[in-house]
């Protein structure tokens, strides 16, 4: 039963990212073409700033998840409603506080963006965004008990049919109206439908959660609320590293750069999401196959870095060299940017990628206090330098700024697996660095042997090489026990297939 639950993860997840590429890029082609690239960049910048709002929840919201995934787990019907019931009135104050906090910005908008034209339309735009997002916060509840239950493909299901039904309205309405809030109102519309959609599953599946609690445990409360002091500090500096970056690129390089880099962000994001979907699945059931000790936890890490390593090495190749000949044919050379754009992402990608180990390891054992110095000083770096370095080259720099503070960050988890109970060593971090370098080779060697793209057939063709030489790369390691479980687990399946 747990399998297929994990399968139906994996595969609505992958179809689910697809159609966000597809649809994103879609969508973008519409916008750019009859709203302008500005209003592309602006839809960048306000997306940046809601999720920095979102820090109002102080990490209340991640400590109730991981009680409820701990509830679930247990099948503690009682305890699980007790969490829903504060969980449920905290984020109505949090959505509170984000209306709050968004309407200061409202009236300073300025604040966060190179205004343009109308500065009282890119209000009334802001307000839509800050709606829909005081909205999702109002409705989260019902969807965080699937995803802490394991029945994330419900949530990725009602999101997928919410997509695509409105994919066509809001094309329609592009066009026909030329106006950037009704897109913003359809998308709105859309997050109420497909919250409805799963507040119905919500009341047919968990009947038996008490969603109103008139009092709750006080030491539940209390536990909640220290757990979320451990996370506070390290929550902040994540969002403001990660929620910057399209702000910084408004302010110093204008706001039209935001909307050209989109094109190349939601490839990225979408690569970056298949990798952890397919890795978090199929990584789990090797493991349980294959029957490795599970007090053997220094190979366990060493295999889900191999794992990492092996599956980002054919995405990065792909994605640094066929991006731009990808958004040249599909959308316009005028849409294709400096290729030092492309490598600069990739390396922030795979630069992210490779720390999921160790990151996992910082959560497991409860290392997030110690980490807060690493996540402090990245998110000084990448906030500081980005200005810096924007002003100074351009939106090179903002990227460049990422990549300084996610090795920062890459260094700091890596030590602080190394000093926990796995009994790792400094070989793990050498190791990493293998990895990286060789998928580094491979895109130089790719760019090398690949042919001229004239047609997409030209592209399939080098699509197909970067394959190659990602997997030809891979051979290195066939000595090693980790290629040896991969390799194993990839017959196996393909004998019962």
């Amino acid at each position: 039963m747990q399998s297929n639950v994990v399968k139906k993860n994996l595969y609505v997840g992958i179809i689910y990212q697809v159609c966000v590429m597809l649809t994103g890029f879609a969508i973008r082609k519409y916008i750019s073409d009859y709203l302008g690239v500005y209003n592309l960049g602006v839809i960048g910048v306000f997306e940046n700033a809601m999720s920095m709002l979102i820090l109002l929840n102080f990490g209340v919201g991640d400590a109730c998840m991981y009680y409820l995934y701990k509830y679930f787990a247990e099948n503690n019907h009682y305890k699980i409603s007790e969490v829903y019931s504060f969980y449920k009135h905290i984020f109505k104050k949090v959505a509170l506080g984000i209306f709050i906090f968004g309407l200061f910005i409202l009236f300073n908008i300025n604040l966060i963006i190179d205004i343009e034209g109308n500065k009282a339309f890119l209000q009334i735009v802001f307000g839509a965004f800050l709606l829909k997002t005081v909205l999702y916060n109002l409705l989260i509840c019902p969807r965080t008990c699937f995803q802490c239950d394991g029945k994330r493909y419900v949530i990725i299901f009602s999101d997928l049919i919410a997509m695509m039904i409105f994919l066509v309205l809001k094309i329609f309405f592009i066009i026909k109206t030329m106006n950037l809030l009704i897109y913003i109102l359809l998308l709105t519309i859309e997050t109420l439908i497909s919250a409805a959609y799963i507040f119905f599953r919500f009341k047919k599946e968990y009947h038996y959660i008490d969603t109103n609690l008139k009092e709750t445990n006080k030491q539940l409360e209390k536990d909640i609320f220290n757990y979320a002091k451990s996370l506070f500090v390290s929550n902040i500096n994540y969002f403001v590293y990660n929620s910057t970056d399209n702000i910084v690129l408004s302010k110093f390089c204008g706001t039209i750069v935001v909307g050209q880099l989109s094109y190349y962000y939601i490839i990225v994001n979408a690569i970056k999401a298949l990798v952890v979907q397919i890795s978090n699945a199929i990584e789990a059931q090797i493991i349980k196959n294959y029957n490795i000790d599970s007090t053997d936890k220094k190979f366990q890490y060493d295999f889900s870095m191999f794992f990492y390593f092996a599956i980002c090495s054919i995405f990065v190749t792909c994605l640094n060299v066929l991006t731009n000949d990808f958004i040249k044919l599909f959308f316009g050379q005028q849409y294709v940017l400096d290729k030092s754009i492309t490598y600069l992402m990739s390396t922030i990608l795979l630069l992210d990628v490779m720390k999921m180990p160790s990151s996992m390891v910082v959560i497991s054992r409860k290392l997030v206090n110690k980490e807060v110095p690493f996540t402090t000083l990245a998110m000084f770096l990448n906030v500081s330098l980005s200005i810096l370095l924007a002003i100074k080259i351009g939106p090179q720099g903002v990227l460049l700024a990422t990549i300084i503070s996610e090795i920062a960050l890459l260094i700091g988890d890596e030590l602080l697996a190394i000093h926990s109970d796995l009994n790792l060593d400094l070989k793990i971090v050498f190791k990493k660095f293998l990895y990286l370098a060789v998928i580094i080779a491979n895109t130089y060697i790719a760019n090398l042997i690949t042919i001229p793209v004239n047609n997409y057939l030209n592209w399939v063709v080098n699509g197909f090489i970067c394959l190659f030489v990602a997997l030809f790369t891979s051979l290195l390691f066939v000595r090693t026990n980790e290629f040896k479980t991969l390799l194993n687990y990839l017959s196996s399946y393909i004998k019962r297939k």
